[in-house]
């Protein structure tokens, strides 16, 4: 019995010495980003097999990775690997929580599998699903067992699906369905931007509402403003009225109805058809524009544009013309088109539209010349005309004094130029800009801005005396900054990283910073943080040439060349006012929103 005895008090002696360096090397380890530490548990249990510990741990559960909590009833740890049972929780943010009933974490790759009663929840959104996929890196959720995902005015349901959270991007596939009190939607494949509350159709798609149905392929939905572009066989059908169009626009707070392109319209024994067709559902007044053409039984009518109130069965004719021209649609109050000098002239709210680019100018005065495909677009009451397209899959929208469009060929090629001058401004949402004149060769997909360029994206200002964007696929893949070029960037607008230099170019992978080059007189001013995001110095450099590299959108390296004259200064040291020369931080100018500009 006694030697039963000391052998128990030597094997808890054994643990005691064990326990006491485990705490002391996780404290040791606690400034290592990928480490497990265990910051509470009520009771633990330790195994050791083949000289690692196994960790047992019960109640009240806490870990800590890097800035990342989780909690649960009871745990296994082994090494950096993580099994969770019984009410886990993982709190990243203070805006992101993933709950699940249990959870196998690798903290080596902080790839997380979540099973059972899984909620993803971003601020005011929640995706709920009996399995998870969750990289805490990346911040990116997957699922193959079904979900829905719940928002203020919507729920969405599928299969399959891959939630970016840090960009407030879902992509839906297989038996997707979004149902809100206005509206029930089916597809296969859906993208939905979260923070813009915008969805986007990718594949087949049907929309049921109240009074209406709507067929498409191709489109977006904005659930916030209710506003739908619908494309590519798209149909709309309310009771016994039918109508079709290339392009269907739908406003669903003030219930109008849009079709741009062979559109068509039916209800028993009426039918239309039109350039561009809009429907008013609430009045039943139905507007034909361009080429018009209605029957009703033995009655028909043609005209430029034609008013037929449903109610009443009243025609009327007036004057607000469309012409489609190729891919080309133009819509004014008033159209003059003169064969012989090949001059035309819009007036009165014109919109033109360009169906193979996807983009709409809309102004107060449009010139035209059909032969060369020049357009100028201005607003002769001192507004500013507006254009919107699409740009990395997201609306982009721009404003100037004067809009102006070429068409330039030679023998052999043709290009296309878009100008925009003066007081130009740009509006994406995760993109803003500003210049006095901009140039863009669609041929070479090329952006060229002019006198005092500013490019804000995220919490980074770029500018320069000339700025020229590169594109490809219709994605921003390099950015360059010619003579003077500054970079700044802040995340609490009081240290701002900098970086200045005589050509600056800036490159990107699938719409993020890959690398950059600073080329002639190069400086730079760089704020140094610790595993918490604590500014712990900052690092000032000269020399002549810099490089830098990124990873998942963080600084990852810096490299100086030739004539190399850096200095690292303390925190504490460092005065926030201490900027390089042509520092010029112009946030207030920056456009907030679409109406901004």
């Amino acid at each position: 019995m006694k030697i039963d005895l000391l052998k128990k008090i030597l094997i808890l002696i054994f643990l005691i010495g064990s326990i006491s360096k485990i705490e002391a090397q996780e404290k040791q380890d606690s400034t290592a980003a990928s480490k497990i530490i265990v910051e509470n548990a009520d009771n633990a249990r330790f195994v050791n097999i083949e000289n690692e510990f196994i960790r047992y741990l019960n109640g009240n559960v806490r870990f800590l990775q890097d800035s990342t909590f989780m909690y649960c009833d009871k745990a296994v740890l082994r090494g950096n690997q993580l099994t969770a049972f019984g009410n886990v929780v993982i709190v990243q943010n203070d805006t992101i929580n993933v709950f699940a009933d249990s959870l196998i974490y690798d903290g080596n790759t902080k790839q997380a599998q979540l099973f059972r009663n899984v909620i993803l929840q971003n601020e005011n959104q929640k995706l709920f699903t009996e399995f998870l996929l969750y990289d805490l890196g990346t911040k990116i959720g997957s699922y193959t067992k079904g979900a829905l995902l719940k928002n203020e005015n919507s729920e969405i349901k599928s299969l399959v699906g891959k939630y970016f959270v840090n960009e407030k991007h879902v992509k839906f596939y297989q038996k997707v369905t979004i149902e809100n009190d206005d509206f029930k939607l089916w597809t296969d494949s859906l993208f939905y931007d979260s923070d813009l509350d915008i969805a986007h159709f990718i594949a087949p798609t049907r929309i049921d509402q109240k009074e209406s149905k709507i067929y498409c392929e191709d489109g977006f939905y904005d659930m916030e403003n209710e506003l739908a572009e619908f494309r590519t066989n798209a149909q709309y059908i309310q009771d016994k009225k039918t109508a079709l169009g290339d392009l269907i626009k739908y406003d669903a707070k003030l219930k109008i109805v849009t079709l741009a392109g062979k559109a068509r319209y039916s209800e028993e024994e009426k039918f239309a058809k039109a350039d561009t067709i809009i429907y008013f559902e609430e009045s039943e007044q139905t507007e034909l524009i361009g080429d018009a053409f209605y029957k009703e039984k033995d009655r028909s009518i043609v005209g430029e544009r034609i008013k037929y109130d449903g109610k009443t069965e009243s025609f009327s004719s007036q004057g607000r013309s469309t012409i489609i021209d190729s891919t080309t649609i133009l819509t004014a109050n008033s159209i003059e088109f003169i064969d012989e000098v090949d001059l035309g002239v819009a007036y009165g709210n014109v919109i033109a539209i360009d169906t193979s680019s996807h983009t709409t100018i809309e102004s107060e005065a449009m010139f035209y010349k059909k032969d060369s495909n020049y357009s100028k677009a201005f607003n002769p009451d001192g507004t500013r005309p507006l254009l919107y397209t699409l740009l990395d899959g997201d609306s982009l929208f721009l404003r100037a004094d004067t809009l102006v469009s070429n068409e330039i060929k030679d023998s052999l090629n043709s290009v296309t130029l878009l100008n925009a001058y003066y007081n130009v401004k740009l509006y994406k949402s995760n993109m803003q800009a500003q210049c006095d004149s901009m140039s863009f060769n669609t041929t070479d997909s090329l952006i060229s801005m002019y006198d005092s360029p500013v490019i804000w994206a995220d919490s980074s200002q770029f500018s320069a005396d000339t700025i020229e964007i590169f594109l490809k696929n219709q994605e921003i893949y390099k950015i360059k900054l010619k003579q003077k070029g500054f970079i700044i960037n802040t995340k609490d607008s009081i240290y701002f990283n900098q970086i200045k230099g005589k050509l600056i170019e800036v490159f990107f992978v699938e719409g993020v910073i890959d690398s950059m080059s600073v080329d002639g007189n190069a400086e730079s001013i760089y704020f140094m943080l610790d595993e918490v995001d604590a500014y712990v110095g900052m690092n000032k450099s000269i020399c002549s040439k810099m490089s830098f590299t990124f990873k998942e959108n963080e600084l990852k390296d810096i490299f100086f060349f030739l004539n190399v004259n850096s200095n690292m200064i303390p925190i504490k040291d460092v005065d926030p006012n201490d900027f390089l020369e042509g520092f010029n931080w112009q946030d207030g100018k920056r456009p907030k929103n679409a109406k901004e500009l």
